[in-house]
């Protein structure tokens, strides 16, 4: 009997980390978020993300699967409720607001208005009323027309660490020392990182280019690029035939060296706008579509596109 008594304690001391980690029920809407929350939580759970880096979370449609998923969510991390959309909608309709957390108004985040004029010009006036009714609903206080890329400023990762550590210290309190610990350690991981992206980029700062769509402000405005227009105001509408006209101009006048097509998306309209100019077509990646899924996948994310943006503009024949 004392034989059995021990087999069973020492059988349960090694399922109980186990149990733990799947009582966790944590959600994430994007891999980079997804990846800075897996570093926190290191070795004490999983986290589940929700839309694949193969996808663009605009227009993302949830699957009945994910919506039955999410009723047990303990938390769930995003970015805003006018960016993950169909998220919003779900956490609304199964009343999950007091478990969502949206980073964009962590303490700390510095946030950029969409760019509008001039190279950013819209075909019409675009409409935000819808997405700041979203934000309202789910008691987000952030200004209209707010840029929702915020993880690809590494100041801004680091403000949404120490949201997330703190938030995964209030629902599971007794590894609030495992959370902080990895929060620390994986700031001091993100600012050596941006420091290594500070040089990596150096010969790239003054070279012009045009992206795809306006969706690598913070890290062009952390670093300091000369980023010179953006082809579609909405990736998933067609920009009409004068706004492409605009943009053939734009790359004609500026000398742009490269056109950033983005892999969530087709590379068409960025064939299109390079037509008769001797731009090059280069590969901008804000999500890491092919970055394995985890907690290196922040520091690779913007290790790759310090490396997109330099062998597209460093290599530039013109100069």
């Amino acid at each position: 009997m004392k034989k059995f008594t021990l087999t069973v304690s020492i059988l349960t001391l090694f399922l109980l980390p186990t149990i733990a980690m799947a009582e966790k029920k944590i959600f994430v809407s994007i891999a980079p978020i997804h990846s800075l929350v897996q570093s926190v939580l290191g070795k004490s759970g999983t986290a589940t993300l929700i839309i694949k880096a193969t996808a663009s979370p605009h227009g993302y449609q949830l699957k009945p699967s994910q919506m039955i998923g999410l009723q047990s969510a303990h938390i769930i991390f995003t970015i805003s409720p006018a960016f993950e959309t169909t998220i919003s909608k779900a956490v609304r309709a199964l009343k999950l607001e007091e478990r969502t957390l949206s980073l964009i108004g962590a303490k700390g985040v510095e946030l950029l208005a969409n760019r509008k004029g001039g190279a950013w010009e819209n075909d019409h006036d675009h409409d935000h009323v819808h997405e700041a009714d979203e934000a309202e609903e789910t008691n987000v206080v952030v200004p209209e027309n707010t840029d929702p890329h915020i993880w690809l400023d590494p100041h801004n990762a680091i403000a949404m660490i120490r949201e997330i550590a703190a938030r995964l210290s209030l629902i599971y309190p007794d590894e609030k020392s495992i959370f902080e610990s990895n929060a620390e350690r994986l700031i001091s991981d993100v600012e050596s990182l941006n420091a290594d992206v500070v040089q990596g980029l150096a010969k790239a700062s003054e070279k012009p280019y045009i992206v795809f769509h306006d969706a690598f402000q913070y890290f062009e405005a952390h670093y300091g690029l000369n980023v010179v227009g953006g082809i579609a105001i909405d990736p998933n509408k067609k920009p009409s035939i004068s706004r492409m006209n605009s943009i053939r101009a734009q790359i004609q006048k500026t000398g742009a060296v490269c056109a950033f097509r983005e892999p969530q998306f087709s590379g068409k309209l960025v064939e299109v706008a390079l037509r008769g100019s001797s731009a090059r077509q280069g590969i901008l990646d804000p999500i890491g579509q092919d970055i394995p899924l985890g907690p290196n996948l922040y520091r690779l994310l913007l290790t790759q596109m310090a490396t997109q943006i330099n062998s597209c503009l460093i290599n530039d024949k013109k100069s």
